[in-house]
């Protein structure tokens, strides 16, 4: 039997195979982690497209939006696996990923993260985190005042600006353009997800489980500020700068960043060092 995970395909019967799920960025689909799945051979992959990935996927309105609306999914295939998982998230996905990691803590075999947004993390943070929070405050206002003001292509340069530098809406093509300026109404809800997580930092500080944070050098302060901030409250993280990248570094360098997230999951799965994971 298979089920159909919106435009994915997994296995819906237990499998004794390794199970990695991973979580694309505002504005990507599951795609973006198709050089993980290739990375990650012996492994299972569940790469879900959340909300606003594609038009079909908009946010149905039944009641408020949060992490765990988003996460419904992923946890209900992580439940019905029969041994640990690897989670792995990238921006927004990041925050999705932290989510379900402090919710089923004894479930989790590893935590990978490249910039996760969790920016609930800076509210009550140093003077460098209060800054990068009314930095990203900022942009979460211009992306919902776009959407009440019906301005998408406003909030839509906005967003793109602040993440891939000035000039980069004017560079992307139309077809891009067209997708970016229709996820609008999806980034307002990303945001208001993000920001209004109730896991208090302490929590994460809890994780018995290997943690890898990756960041790159060239990123916007409150991407580089929640990193750091997440990497120093979890005892067991990792954490790795990167040269010349950038907070978009996931997606145009895609292979790189996969071979590193292979070799850190393929250590933590041969090390039985799971914190506590139940088995299989």
């Amino acid at each position: 039997m298979r089920i159909a995970s919106r435009d994915h395909v997994i296995d819906a019967q237990p499998s004794p195979r390794p199970l990695v799920v991973a979580f694309h960025c505002s504005g990507a689909t599951g795609r973006q982690w198709n050089a993980l799945r290739d990375a990650t051979a012996g492994f299972d992959l569940f790469a879900p497209d959340l909300t606003g990935a594609t038009p079909g996927l908009a946010w149905s309105g039944h009641g408020p939006f949060d992490l765990l609306a988003e996460a419904a999914e992923a946890l209900a295939t992580i439940d019905r696996h029969p041994g640990c998982v690897h989670l792995v998230g990238h921006s927004y996905g990041g925050g999705v990923a932290l989510a379900i990691a402090a919710r089923r803590p004894e479930k989790v075999a590893s935590l990978s993260l490249y910039e996760p947004s969790a920016f609930h993390v800076l509210r009550t943070g140093d003077a460098r985190a209060r800054r990068a929070w009314r930095e990203i405050a900022a942009v979460a206002s211009a992306t919902v005042r776009g959407v009440a003001t019906g301005d998408y292509e406003g909030a839509a340069d906005r967003f793109v600006t602040y993440w891939a530098g000035p000039g980069a809406w004017s560079r992307m093509k139309p077809a891009a353009r067209d997708a970016t300026r229709a996820a609008v109404p999806s980034f307002a809800l990303h945001f208001h997800a993000l920001t209004s997580e109730p896991t208090p930092l302490a929590a994460y500080g809890a994780f018995g489980f290997p943690v890898l944070v990756m960041r790159g050098d060239r990123s916007p302060l409150a991407a580089r500020t929640t990193a750091d901030i997440l990497a120093d409250a979890m005892p067991r993280a990792a954490r790795v700068v990167l040269e010349g990248w950038d907070h978009l570094a996931p997606l145009t360098a895609s292979e790189e960043l996969a071979a590193m997230l292979a070799r850190f999951i393929r250590a933590a799965t041969l090390s039985g060092d799971a914190g506590g994971c139940l088995a299989a």
